[in-house]
């Protein structure tokens, strides 16, 4: 079974989250250059073949073979036994224990952002409570994912060929504040309102990716995936037990 990890922004996750999100989109990379159609290549993607463009293998895996755990921005925070940043142990030897040693991430409590209510504070060096120090996605390590998606389908396909029932799977839905198509699980954050969900979605690409219809060229693989809300390893030692 493939393993990789996925990167989602703190919206993205709120989606996952909430269930209304089942499929993403990532630019392949390099993209596919138009070639004469052989007949080999019929296997690496059905929705190109009468386009008849050179596609390498999906870096995700393949549908059924494949698990993403969700990289996302989250913070390390003191635990309770934790006193400004040290921790004191008389078992860890006298020096230490008078002195304490700066405690480890490991030994951290995990914040994510996609969820922090507000509240969260982190206690600076002058004793004064700070904001969380936000870790990007990219750092995050993987004992701390609470998200496994399994691949259910994947494809290639231009993003701006997406149909309107794969912008609801991208997270869409029909918003009765704003009486159209919005990106805004939470209904209280950034809508990228649309009157279909197509326009919706191709808002929230350009806010993700660049502004000036960045939607309408790059071909991207097109990931369908069921969400389970655990960690990976927890998830893959719970499969493993159960085969």
């Amino acid at each position: 079974m493939k393993v990789t990890p996925i990167h989602f922004s703190a919206l993205m996750v709120r989606a996952l989250l909430a269930g209304t999100k089942v499929q993403t989109r990532r630019i392949i990379k390099p993209q596919p250059q138009h070639i004469e159609w052989f007949e080999h290549q019929r296997d690496w993607c059905a929705r190109v073949a009468e386009n008849r463009y050179e596609l390498q293998p999906c870096p995700y895996g393949k549908a059924g073979e494949a698990l993403l755990w969700v990289r996302e921005t989250i913070a390390y925070q003191w635990p309770e036994h934790c006193d400004d940043g040290l921790i004191y142990s008389a078992n860890e030897g006298p020096s230490v224990y008078e002195y304490g040693r700066p405690v480890k991430k490991e030994e951290c409590d995990i914040i994510y952002r996609a969820t922090d209510n507000g509240e969260t504070e982190w206690m600076g060096d002058d004793g004064e409570p700070r904001p969380p120090r936000w870790t990007p996605p990219i750092h995050m390590p993987r004992r701390a994912s609470r998200l496994t998606l399994e691949l259910t389908e994947v494809r290639a396909e231009r993003l701006r060929d997406i149909s309107e029932e794969d912008a609801l799977a991208e997270g869409i839905a029909w918003s009765e504040r704003t009486e159209g198509f919005s990106y805004d699980p939470a209904d209280g954050g950034p809508g990228f309102h649309g009157s279909d969900p197509r326009e919706s979605y191709f808002k929230l690409w350009d806010f993700l990716n660049g502004d000036g219809e960045s939607w309408k060229s790059p071909w991207v693989w097109c990931l369908s995936f069921r969400i389970h809300q655990v960690n990976i390893d927890t998830f893959v030692k719970t499969r493993e037990a159960a085969a």
